[in-house]
């Protein structure tokens, strides 16, 4: 549904680039300051949080259908079907998630792994669909801090997501009439 939008690199979190983050977040802030549009063209998985609301399996899916379709999977598999669709699965499971296991902690506070099984397939599904949710998270902080210093950041919640993005990029409709009412036309 997103194949056009862009994406904040979540991959690469070094100061350098977070600073990068945060001077775009000033640019964009002066040119909403000036009236002059910018053609971000970014999902609501970036829109959402800058106007404080919650991002869910929703806009993950707008953006990354692969992970929320093995996300359904899993949920979907009753006990009697789930050794052998996990089996079955567990290549492309492992390339949409990263991980078959789900991250524990024990009581001295020792991170370690436990095998994906049916009666916590829910929690992995819980844990992977958090992070990736929140692994643009610094990205969108630097973003946010850069865009504050120029903006009030306490107003930013009065919009909605495409509301703010109509704001920083334009409508992305074209009246055709209105065009048409104000071109002059010069030859043939």
């Amino acid at each position: 549904m997103n194949r056009d939008k862009f994406f904040l690199n979540a991959s690469d979190q070094s100061p350098e680039r977070l600073q990068d983050f945060q001077f775009l977040g000033k640019l964009v802030g002066l040119a909403v300051r000036h009236d002059i549009l910018v053609p971000l063209n970014l999902p609501s998985l970036v829109w959402r949080p800058l106007v404080g609301l919650r991002v869910d399996r929703r806009d993950l899916g707008a953006v990354d259908q692969v992970v929320t379709n093995a996300i359904r999977m899993v949920e979907s598999w009753r006990e009697d079907e789930f050794e052998v669709g996990l089996e079955s699965s567990l290549d492309g499971l492992g390339e949409a998630f990263q991980q078959i296991e789900i991250d524990r902690v024990d009581e001295f506070g020792e991170a370690y792994r436990e095998p994906l099984t049916f009666a916590n397939r829910l929690e992995f599904v819980h844990q992977v669909e958090t992070r990736r949710l929140k692994q643009m998270d610094p990205q969108l902080s630097a973003f946010w801090h850069g865009l504050s210093t120029v903006l009030p950041a306490p107003l930013l919640p009065l919009f909605q997501p495409q509301e703010l993005e109509e704001l920083v990029c334009g409508s992305p409709e074209i009246d055709v009439e209105l065009l048409k009412r104000v071109t002059d036309y010069e030859g043939e």
